[in-house]
């Protein structure tokens, strides 16, 4: 019912830790077992009863990411609860639907709850359309919970589902034991709507519109006065974030974001004297940064009991300092847009209002009405330059598998930074020769400055830093545009890397020699999962899409007979050698054409089931053994197929 996959997948896709929301959560029993299937997520629960809350408490005490409170659900703009809208990656909702009172305006606030792509999941009786007593059922239900109870039928419950703003995207029917029916409704990618048997346990899927966010920047036209009270906020801004820092080490390392903004909030406005919705940022910003180091450092306990590490991760070995002074402003509080582009931002001396330029179609998006988000105040002490980075959610097209013909899969790697391919054998290489020798220039220089040690080097090796990172921005942002331009409407296939360091066997220290140290900075050096993300926002703004697929032997398995070994990467260099039917090609063009296999099972699987699997899920090991041997089967035709 609820995909796991891309809960686990919000790190990545947001930069933050998933938030999952239970809505009458009852004993905790589904929030712990959500928590084993999401590790390191937060976890919240509400609940109208002080005894169920009280059983939960006791039940979740050993989760450090949990908070459980006592709200009765009911209307208003977040279904009154006390949550900010857009907040939840998850939400569920189990046996409340018929005790609503109004279930239409509570289903309306709990989807503006959910972040964009957010999942809701809700369960309850479904009436049987056939004979049963349901007058006598409500009834007795409505003496036993003391308010007015009402059964949905399917249509019920799916016609609710849509006037509440959720989009359907599919239902499917599973049998189950005979009594009462239920109803289950999951926000998500699902198939399309089809009827069968009443009588059963039904499954609707519901899910906000897709939505993709860019980041707008603005240069901030500021005068003198106006220049110094933004550079005051930002200094006070992060010495706040500091003191706070030190405030959590010494009191525990405590990550709770309310326990922070009560011990610390008076503080913070007398000393620092930002003004209250600054202060009430600082401690939620602290709080996620220690929730963050927190789940660090249980990953690196599981990897040094399964024995994959002996580093012992040291986050938390004193408070995390800020250095940069950026600062967070939330819309419509901290700052506005106003015409003839003006923003009015909020500083320590009160408002002032800027005008602004920026990229023309950005600016056409903000006069246009689009849904505007947070925004960053970012300074560029070199250029001494103020800019606000404002994020923009677009709508973008619900994919569909009719929509998404064409298949493409992605290949990355050193000496080629990725190689794509089609399934009509067409095929493009982008090489990595001229930006590798400016990594390894960038080296040299790193090496020598660190040698000397001097407080100008220091300084300098700041700037080079800069430099390099910026010239790998520019390079994954020039090949992930051409990959998605010259593939429109297209299924783009890319490998799932994730923990690939740690995955991956070689010699490191002082059992590595010199050329194997060189090998190993390039295989660390460049920002892979930068260029997954920059492909995955450019297709969906394309009408494409991006996908993930497992990794495992692509580049050691041959394509036209399945056999895999690492012998047939002779001396692991660009010649792909099958030692069983001796098919002999570019090993990366070996690898992008089984990632195109790979994909273009996905895409059948989503024609099939209607629902798409946007990453592989790892965690079960008997599902991850039957995707292997589904892969194994995969052959790639010598014979152009640009039908699918």
């Amino acid at each position: 019912m609820i995909d796991v996959t891309a809960l686990r997948s919000v790190p990545e896709r947001l930069g933050r830790l998933p938030r999952l929301l239970d809505v009458a959560c009852g004993t905790g029993i589904l929030l712990s077992r959500l928590l084993d299937r999401v590790p390191g997520a937060e976890a919240y629960g509400v609940d109208a009863s002080e005894d169920m809350l009280a059983q939960a408490r006791t039940a979740l005490k050993d989760q450090p990411h949990v908070h459980l409170e006592r709200v009765q659900v009911g209307e208003g703009p977040t279904a009154g609860l006390p949550f900010a809208q857009e907040t939840f990656d998850l939400i569920t909702c189990t046996n409340a639907l018929h005790d609503m009172p109004e279930p239409l305006a509570t289903l309306s606030g709990l989807r503006r709850l959910l972040s964009p792509g957010g999942q809701l999941v809700v369960e309850d009786f479904a009436r049987r359309e056939h004979s049963f007593p349901w007058a006598v059922f409500e009834w007795l239900l409505h003496q036993i919970e003391g308010s007015p109870v009402h059964a949905f039928t399917l249509a019920e419950a799916q016609s609710l589902c849509t006037q509440a703003g959720l989009s359907c995207a599919g239902e499917s029917l599973q049998q189950r034991h005979q009594g009462i029916p239920r109803i289950h409704a999951r926000g998500g990618m699902g198939a399309n709507l089809r009827d069968t048997v009443p009588d059963i346990l039904c499954e609707i899927w519901y899910t906000c519109s897709m939505r993709q966010m860019i980041t707008a920047k603005l240069k901030l036209l500021t005068t003198p006065n106006q220049f110094r009270a933004l550079r005051q906020t930002q200094l006070a801004y992060r010495d706040a974030l500091n003191y706070v820092s030190r405030y959590a080490y010494a009191h525990g390392k405590k990550s709770n974001q309310q326990w922070l903004q009560k011990e610390t909030y008076a503080e913070v406005r007398a000393v620092y004297h930002l003004p209250a919705q600054m202060a009430c940022n600082v401690p939620r910003q602290v709080g996620a940064t220690y929730k963050t180091l927190w789940t660090k450092v249980k990953q690196n306990a599981v990897a040094r009991k399964e024995g994959r590490t002996k580093k012992r991760y040291k986050g938390l070995d004193k408070p995390p300092k800020y250095v940069s002074p950026t600062l967070t402003y939330n819309y419509h509080r901290d700052y506005s847009l106003k015409p003839d582009q003006q923003v009015s931002i909020l500083t320590l001396e009160g408002r002032v209002i800027v005008p602004y330029t920026g990229y023309s179609q950005h600016v056409t998006l903000l006069q246009q009405g689009t849904h505007i988000g947070a925004a960053r105040l970012w300074y560029d002490k070199p250029c001494k330059q103020f800019y606000l980075l404002v994020t923009l959610e677009l709508e973008v097209a619900d994919p569909m598998p009719e929509t998404h013909q064409q298949i493409v899969g992605v290949d990355v790697g050193q000496r080629y930074l990725a190689v794509t391919v089609r399934l009509d054998n067409g095929a493009s290489f982008f090489s990595g020769k001229r930006v590798r020798a400016k990594a390894d220039h960038y080296a040299r220089l790193r090496k020598r400055l660190q040698q000397k040690g001097t407080r100008s080097a220091t300084r300098r090796l700041v700037v080079i830093s800069g430099r390099e990172r910026r010239l790998k921005q520019a390079v994954n942002h020039q090949i992930s545009r051409h990959i998605v331009e010259g593939h429109p409407s297209s299924i783009i296939g890319l490998e799932d890397l994730t923990h690939i360091r740690e995955r991956t066997k070689r010699k490191r220290g002082k059992k590595a020699g010199q050329k194997q140290r060189r090998a190993n900075r390039h295989a660390s050096s460049w920002a892979f999962a930068e260029l997954h993300s920059y492909l995955a926002y450019k297709a969906l703004l394309a009408g494409s899409m991006a996908v993930k697929v497992d990794a495992y032997h692509t580049s050691q398995a041959c394509p036209r007979c399945g056999y895999a070994s690492p012998d047939n990467r002779p001396s692991k260099g660009l010649t792909f050698v099958c030692q069983s039917c001796h098919y002999t090609l570019h090993a990366d063009l070996v690898g992008a054409r089984n990632v195109a296999l790979r994909t273009l099972l996905v895409r059948q699987d989503w024609m099939s089931t209607g629902h798409l699997s946007v990453a592989p899920d790892g965690s079960d090991s008997e599902a991850k053994a039957v995707r292997r041997q589904r892969y194994a089967e995969l052959r790639w035709s010598p014979d152009p197929s640009p039908c699918l």
